[in-house]
């Protein structure tokens, strides 16, 4: 198994992994992401203060830590042909399927380890992307063009149009905690 974290070679397709306990295989996009964005802002307020004395300042400026880093993509699935052709009901059968499938699965995951069976006989609550009670949160790692960013999925969205029957459509927001640079480690 590849470990994201580990690995010092370029990494020009996309990858996927998940940051907890008992993570499945890295995900691979079939295809890479039509675009991409990667933005930053700064986080600086300003607040009116009432000076008490003439060479004191009539504005107070508050710099805190800034905003994270907010990925956005876009991308389409790579085509549902199976064994069986092009066929709305074979399309579960195909690489491309299951490979957006994955995404899908990570997204709702999101870095989140779950307790399957507690010790007491407690009812399992039923979780958005899982069954069970949550353990713990760990984080999504992205690569992407020699960078690897570790986050997790704000939202994620899915479109099939009429012009492309056999494709999805796909984009999702990604809030980054941490930004690693393959390129300069």
């Amino acid at each position: 198994m590849i470990n994201i974290l580990g690995s010092r070679t370029a990494s020009k397709p996309m990858f996927f992994e998940l940051d907890i306990d008992e993570p499945p295989p890295v995900l691979m996009l079939a295809i890479n992401p039509d675009e991409f964005n990667k933005s930053f802002s700064k986080r600086i307020t300003q607040s009116r203060k009432r000076s008490t004395s003439r060479n004191a300042g009539a504005y107070l400026h508050n710099f805190a830590r800034d905003e994270l880093d907010v990925m956005t993509c876009s991308g389409t699935s790579a085509m549902f042909y199976s064994a069986n052709g092009l066929t709305v009901a074979a399309r579960k059968d195909s690489l491309g399927y299951r490979n957006l499938k994955s995404l899908i699965e990570m997204y709702r995951n999101n870095g989140r380890n779950y307790i399957t069976r507690p010790g007491n006989s407690a009812i399992l609550s039923q979780v958005n992307g899982g069954d069970g009670v949550i353990k713990s949160v760990g984080r999504v790692i992205v690569a992407y063009d020699d960078v690897i960013y570790r986050g997790a999925f704000d939202t994620f969205r899915l479109e099939e149009t009429d012009q492309k029957p056999f494709n999805f459509t796909f984009n999702f927001q990604f809030t980054i905690s941490n930004t690693i640079d393959v390129r300069n480690t």
